[in-house]
């Protein structure tokens, strides 16, 4: 039999023309360490592109058509978040810089009310109770080994960086990993409960009703500051409000208020928090303690406000911990840095291969999947507790 000829290329048809060949700038491109994943409450958004690429269909023209409002989009935003976003006017450099500040506000607090020598005395189990509150922050081994581990400078500070832990990872978890925190703090409360924080009835609906009301309304310069943005519909402007100003609206004000009633009520919860009491001083009276609380109150208010800033931006972040980490250190480390307090900085006593006990804050990593490449960086480097000798 004669052989087969191989099968004539198929002739595209239309007036589309083949993708251009990547310059050789964009193939020199480092390509990024991991593809960044979106947070779990994150919906994935198909473009028209997408939608007639997966379909295997769409002509030419609907294909450019697409493409054409996918670039537009884009243009858009970026103008947005140039000249509109009046919300916030952080830069990533700003977000590292408040996030270090919050995280020194947390230690000071500790240090200056913890009770050091209630360590020692607490039982097993409550030891026990410690360690599972800070998964992820210290290593779920016996307190006491993991406590014999440590340079004698951190061992007898290590009270008050437990408190430090208790505290930071609480604040990550109310207001950074549930971003909708002042609106459902509890988004799977048990059933026939009510919400874990109630300060006052959500009414969801209702406000996001009036919301919707406020933000589209058409041909008005109801804005304080004056400041629009162009929307989807060119007879529709969207003024942007900022969450902080009272001045704002009803509704900014309604939320503002709220948000502070409930921060408010977390600090009560913290204080009154059976586990985290055995660690503390008792105030030696009412001013004491009416110190103590609003100093906490102002931290938690910071945290809060963080993230309701940082939910006006595209970006998103990711909390790196000891569940997701080596559990030796290695350097050179892009997102991890040792303790002062472990001295270990030296040259002649590089901290390379020791174990890593515990974390006074985990690294943080900030997510862009607007630019192209998508961003992924590291904003703050974890801060870890290591082993004094080497095994």
């Amino acid at each position: 039999m004669p052989p087969k000829r191989p099968a004539a290329a198929k002739k595209k048809k239309g007036n589309s023309k083949p993708s251009s060949k990547p310059s050789s700038k964009q193939s020199q491109s480092p390509k990024p360490d991991k593809e960044p994943t979106p947070p779990a409450n994150q919906a994935t958004v198909m473009t028209g592109t997408d939608k007639n690429l997966e379909a295997g269909g769409g002509s030419p023209p609907e294909l450019s058509a697409a493409v054409a409002d996918l670039e537009c989009l884009k243009a858009t935003h970026n103008d947005w978040g140039a000249r509109c976003n009046r919300w916030d006017t952080k830069t990533i450099g700003d977000l590292e810089e408040i996030f270090l500040h919050l995280f020194i506000n947390v230690g000071n607090w500790a240090y200056r009310n913890i009770d050091a020598p209630a360590l020692d005395s607490l039982s097993a189990s409550t030891k026990q109770d410690l360690l599972r509150r800070l998964e992820g922050y210290c290593l779920q081994a016996d307190l006491n080994e993991t406590m014999s581990r440590l340079c004698p400078l951190v061992r007898n500070a290590f009270a008050d960086k437990l408190v430090t832990m208790l505290l930071i990872k609480d604040c990550i978890t109310r207001f950074f990993i549930n971003p909708f925190w002042y609106i459902a703090p509890d988004p799977n409360p048990a059933p026939d409960t009510d919400e874990g924080i109630q300060a006052r009835p959500t009414e969801f609906g209702k406000q996001l009703y009036t919301f919707f009301e406020i933000s589209f309304q058409p041909g008005t310069d109801s804005s304080p500051r004056g400041v629009y943005g162009q929307s989807a519909s060119p007879t529709h402007r969207i003024p942007f409000f900022d969450p902080h100003r009272t001045i704002s609206s009803d509704f900014s004000t309604q939320m503002h208020e709220r948000r502070e009633s409930m921060v408010d009520v977390m600090v009560q919860q913290v204080l009154t928090d059976p586990l985290l009491q055995t660690l503390l001083t008792t105030p030696e009276n009412k001013d004491d303690a009416t110190s103590r609380d609003r100093e906490l109150k102002e931290i938690y208010q910071e945290a809060a406000r963080l993230a309701v800033d940082i939910s006006t931006h595209t970006i998103y972040l990711e909390f790196r911990t000891l569940d997701n980490i080596e559990p030796r250190f290695q350097r050179p480390s892009t997102d991890l840095e040792p303790s002062a307090r472990c001295g270990l900085q030296e040259i002649d006593n590089r901290p390379d291969g020791h174990r890593i006990l515990a974390m006074s804050y985990p690294a943080i990593y900030v997510h862009d999947d607007m630019t192209q490449p998508p961003l992924r960086s590291c904003l703050v480097k974890g801060c870890v507790l290591l082993e004094n000798d080497q095994d």
